[in-house]
């Protein structure tokens, strides 16, 4: 009887671990980002825009390397303050993206997927 509760409670234990890594998700960056590039971002389909900061495929953990740069240049993770993320966002546009002699900038002001590979 001991072992089945030591078991289920090991159980709980991993799957509270897996929820809380699936919990970390920050669904305001999505709203803050559109607020911010608006006009660049218009015409990009609603299914596309988890792509801008996210690598495609299953794993939605998964950071593309625009994500990445907000991420590590993020003074408090989770930041709900809007302006204080936002000007986050304008100190990434200033980075190199994946395209040589092109800012992750560039790109948005291109309309185009700051994690752009080409």
């Amino acid at each position: 009887m001991k072992t089945i509760v030591w078991i289920c409670v090991l159980g709980f234990g991993v799957a509270s671990i897996f929820q809380s890594r699936l919990a970390e998700g920050c669904p305001q960056y999505k709203g803050m980002f559109l607020n911010t590039y608006a006009q660049e971002y218009q015409n990009v389909p609603q299914a596309r825009w988890c792509l801008v900061c996210h690598a495609e495929g299953e794993d939605k953990l998964l950071r593309n390397n625009y994500g990445d740069a907000i991420a590590t240049t993020l003074i408090k993770k989770n930041e709900k303050d809007a302006d204080k993320f936002q000007s986050n966002l304008r100190e990434v546009e200033l980075l190199p993206s994946a395209i040589p002699g092109k800012t992750f900038g560039d790109l948005i002001k291109e309309g185009r997927s700051p994690a752009s590979k080409k």
